[in-house]
């Protein structure tokens, strides 16, 4: 009678180790941060390092308190530092990466057990902290070129010179001139270090597909809803909207989901993920993509009536903050 034998996860494995995906993603990540040191000068450069340092001695000192094998040659530490610096405007303070770093390291990277088992991207935890403790830092940002370095050692800390910038959202939220879409697709916006150049990140995101990194049909799937979505629902009424603008600006390619580690393994449930994670992006810029059309009528009412705008904006919210909720956790 055959033996059964009983193991923990994972039951599905491959040859490929993590030294070598996190090289792929060191790679597919290289023209994108090369791309914003070009646009935003050597302080770029300087958050960059700052924020993989940090990472990786924070994983070297967690390891080494908790005792456990140190794995800082793996390169993840690596990959989460350049995707936090990747994240963060220009112009924050240095040492700002540092902390970013830290928090998503030691919380939420090793006091979950380490790598795979945190059930969150620490990166993009760290951002989350990070914009939720000093917002004003995490959005300033200033127009590609506008840095220069000798301003960056003798400027007191919060007084660089530089041209601030709104983002493309922001700009057609209030009304403004949107950016074109050749400023938007090679990297003439205001934005994060990171996200600006969208020519770099699709060719990024080719690298991993050909090197079968990642499932194409992760990010091609939610590219083609979010544009879908963001045609469909229209700053003017039903398909209005401006698809290959909400797919260039902002944060549409760069919040593109392709983390094997929490990716579903059916590709029915990649698919339906894909489709669903764009609706939770629109909501969270449902002032730009529900508001912009009745904007000034909205805003003579609400000057008429105080209370009713209060409780319009809080209930706003709440629904945001739950619909959000609602996707991050079911992603995840």
């Amino acid at each position: 009678m055959p033996m059964l034998h009983i193991s923990a996860a994972p039951h599905l494995r491959s040859g490929d180790t993590t030294t070598k995906l996190m090289s792929h993603v060191l790679t597919a990540l290289l023209p994108a941060a090369i791309a914003g040191i070009a646009l935003y000068g050597s302080r770029a450069l300087f958050i960059i390092a700052i924020s993989v340092a940090s990472a990786v001695l924070a994983e070297f000192l967690t390891q080494k308190a908790m005792k456990r094998p140190i794995t800082i040659n793996d390169f993840s530490a690596v990959v989460t530092g350049l995707l936090l610096a990747m994240n963060l405007p220009p112009t924050v303070p240095l040492w700002l990466p540092v902390v970013g770093s830290a928090f998503a390291i030691i919380v939420a990277k090793q006091l979950f057990g380490g790598i795979g088992d945190n059930f969150i991207n620490p990166a993009l935890a760290a951002r989350a902290v990070l914009m939720a403790s000093w917002p004003v830092h995490m959005t300033t940002y200033v127009a590609p070129g506008a840095l220069r370095f000798s301003t960056l050692m003798s400027a007191p800390e919060g007084t660089i010179d530089a041209i601030t910038s709104a983002t493309p959202l922001a700009l057609a939220n209030s009304a403004g001139a949107a950016p074109s879409y050749l400023d938007m697709f090679l990297g003439g916006i205001g934005g994060c270090i990171g996200e600006v150049s969208k020519i770099c990140l699709i060719a990024g995101a080719i690298y991993l597909i050909v090197r079968k990194v990642i499932d194409w049909r992760i990010p091609v799937f939610y590219l083609g809803a979010l544009a879908a979505l963001s045609f469909i629902i229209g700053p003017n009424g039903i398909f209005t909207g401006d698809a290959l603008f909400h797919v260039l600006a902002g944060d549409g390619l760069r919040h593109v989901p392709h983390d094997e580690a929490r990716a579903r393994l059916l590709r029915a449930g990649r698919r339906s993920d894909s489709v669903r994670n764009p609706l939770v992006r629109l909501v969270s810029r449902g002032r730009l993509v529900f508001d912009t059309h009745h904007e000034r009528r909205r805003a003579a009412h609400r000057a008429l009536h105080p209370p009713a705008r209060l409780r319009q904006e809080q209930g706003r919210e709440a629904k945001c903050v739950i619909i959000c909720i609602w996707g991050l956790g079911s992603s995840s």
